[in-house]
């Protein structure tokens, strides 16, 4: 709901996949994915970006993210998605 609120819930919790909309209030996805990839503990969790916007996927930080999906995206995708996902390592650089 809130991108401040995943930066938070990444303090105490690692998960391996996180969905991220684009239009969240007081972080935007793309600030929160920003501030993901610079964490040396969050860099390698894997990020779904979720938008009804087709322009961001042209955003320099939307190549963070390991999927950029437009919505509409219905449940069952996501969710085969982001099993898939998790089950795939992001080589540490």
């Amino acid at each position: 709901e809130d991108g401040q609120q995943v930066i938070v819930y990444l303090r105490d919790s690692l998960p391996d996949v996180i969905v991220l909309d684009l239009n969240m209030p007081h972080l935007s996805g793309l600030e929160a994915l920003r501030i993901i990839r610079r964490s040396e503990e969050t860099r390698n969790i894997k990020v779904i970006v979720v938008t009804g916007n087709s322009q961001a996927q042209h955003a320099p930080e939307a190549q963070m993210a390991d999927l950029f999906l437009l919505k509409p995206v219905d449940i069952f995708t996501l969710t085969s998605f982001a099993e898939r996902l998790a089950r795939y390592t992001r080589p540490v650089v």
